[in-house]
Parts: C-alpha cells; structure tokens; sequence
C-alpha cells in the first residue's frame, strides 16, 4: 500500500491519493497560497485572502463544505503575521462571533 503524489504545475494542483484510495486536493493562487482543499479525503475549505484599505492588515476567508455556503472564518493578522481578530458566524442568524487579540510596541 503506497500514497500517490501527482503535481499539476500548469494549473497549481496537488493531488494526493491515500492508500484506501481517499483523495485530497490541493488548489493554489498564483502566489502559492492555498484556493482550495477538496476531495473525498478531506472536508472541503476554499480560501480568499486580501488587504484592509484601512489599516493595511492581512486577512483570510475561509469557507467550509461549499464556496458559498454558511459556515465561514475570517482571520486577520499584523505586519508580524501576529493574529489581531478571528470572527465566525453566530448562532444568531445576521451576526458574528469576533475575538480579538492586542500586543504591545515589542509584539508581547
């Protein structure tokens, strides 16, 4: 029993076969960052990623099961890719559950 590795370079694929014949796949931006894990190996996620035009914070989009579905995360991070807000759905329906993490001038 081996894993199979197969690398599409053209279209920035990485697809993994398990021994029990599971597959996961892996889609890459231009930039390398991830797009989209899928297959039957995996619960699928798809990732968008941006900047804040105001205070010019990192941050990433993630969908779980389906590109536009209902279950999400959007995590930001500093300058130092220190994570600043993490935020999810509510169970109320409209809302958001929003956490957010502070650091001093040396990043304690």
């Amino acid at each position: 029993m081996t894993t199979r590795y197969e690398k599409d370079l053209k279209n920035r694929r990485d697809t993994t076969t398990l021994p029990n014949g599971a597959v996961r796949i892996e889609d890459r931006y231009l930039d390398g960052q991830l797009r989209a894990l899928q297959g039957d190996a995996v619960i699928a996620e798809f990732y968008d990623y941006g900047v804040d035009k105001e205070d010019g914070h990192r941050w990433t989009l993630t969908k779980v099961a389906k590109a536009d579905g209902p279950r999400w995360s959007r995590s930001r991070v500093n300058a130092l890719g220190q994570s600043i807000q993490s935020e999810r759905p509510s169970p109320v329906e409209g809302y958001a559950l929003v956490s957010a993490q502070g650091y001093d001038e040396q990043g304690r």
